[in-house]
């Protein structure tokens, strides 16, 4: 029994190793948002069904653990994702055949894995451990009672089997959502330092070296690409006057509305200090300049202080553009945006020099 009980949390396991890989690969772009819902549902279904074929042998009687599997998925992703599973290894069961298919699919599968939706459909604490463990309980009296009724010595048989039968389902339950969490977890934190690995952690947009990679494996398609290089004009004059909390703040703002702002073929950094950089590609040059005209005008209609005593302070942004022909480059592309920005600066600032 020991053995058959081991393989059950084996198949369990390799289920929750192959899912939690998925999400990771989803997360590196590797696997696609479209395919990762059918990825979880296939592996999730492969689960239950190796459970047919790896049954737990007591006495003379055989059962599995495949509620565990139908509740989580069911606890976690709803409808959605129970109902394709359902039918996948519910036809899988009846197929196999038996005198206890029918049994097995009603009681065991669709009431079993409802069960979480129908008690928790809209509580957002329902992943409290407590919640998951009554609903297994639940789950295994309504998989089990009907025993007593359907089968011959049906109270014998379940008398005999109820507390194996229900600890090993307690066991897997556990050891599967410990897992969970722990993978979810683990996700978020790996999610989490990729993001600031990649983003400048004031404003949220690309650090340099993040920026050049984007770059790097952007695919033109025959389009015009270009560099911008934009400063907020004065920004001296606002540390001086209202403080560098107030020169964080103007920074912060401009990186929120070009965050706000951006084109679909367009990437944006923040270079240093008070100054960003921009790669834009476009079919037609007006389409660039459209772009940063419109993020210059959204940032001098922007108040720096729109909740607070400060006095409705405005700020302003300068542009220099040149056009990047080749990847190779972007180093001659931004040192002649830069001097278009030096130029901007000097011609009366909050415009876009090219």
């Amino acid at each position: 029994m020991i053995q058959s009980v081991l393989s059950n949390l084996g198949i369990l396991l390799l289920m929750h190793l192959m899912i939690n890989t998925g999400y990771y690969l989803n997360q590196t772009k590797k696997l696609s948002n479209t395919f990762m819902p059918i990825f979880h549902i296939l592996i999730v279904t492969l689960a239950i069904i190796s459970m047919f074929h790896f049954p737990i042998r007591f006495s003379d009687h055989l059962f599995d653990l495949r509620i565990a599997p139908l509740i989580f998925v069911s606890f976690y992703h709803g409808w959605r994702y129970t109902v394709p599973v359902l039918i996948m290894a519910s036809l899988y069961r009846f197929f196999l055949g038996g005198e206890t298919v029918a049994h097995e699919i009603l009681f065991g599968m669709i009431l079993s894995s409802i069960l979480p939706i129908i008690l928790y459909p809209q509580d957002q604490n329902r992943f409290h451990i407590l919640k998951p463990f009554l609903v297994v309980t639940a789950a295994w009296l309504i998989s089990d009672l009907p025993i007593i009724w359907l089968m011959p010595e049906g109270l014998e048989i379940f008398t005999e089997i109820a507390l194996v039968r229900y600890l090993s389902l307690l066991l897997g339950s556990f050891i599967l959502y410990f897992f969970i969490v722990t993978g979810q977890k683990h996700l978020t934190l790996t999610k989490q330092m990729r993001y600031f690995a990649e983003r400048d952690p004031l404003t949220g947009l690309y650090n340099m070296r993040k920026f050049e990679d984007a770059i790097q494996k952007y695919i033109p398609q025959n389009k015009l690409m270009y560099i911008a290089m934009v400063d907020i004009d004065c920004f001296k004059k606002i540390n001086d006057t209202f403080g560098h909390q107030a020169g964080d703040t103007a920074i912060k703002t401009v990186g929120e509305i070009i965050l706000n702002n951006r084109s679909k073929d367009m990437f944006a950094a923040r270079y240093g200090g008070d100054e960003y950089i921009l790669f834009i590609a476009v079919d037609h040059p007006d389409q660039a300049m459209a772009t940063l005209n419109k993020i210059r005008k959204r940032v001098a209609s922007a108040p720096l202080f729109p909740h607070s005593t400060y006095p409705d302070f405005k700020i302003s942004l300068s542009i220099g553009v040149a056009q990047l022909n080749a990847f190779k480059n972007l180093k001659e592309a931004i040192d002649l945006a830069d001097r278009q920005l030096y130029f901007a600066k000097h011609s009366g600032k909050n415009q876009v020099c090219s």
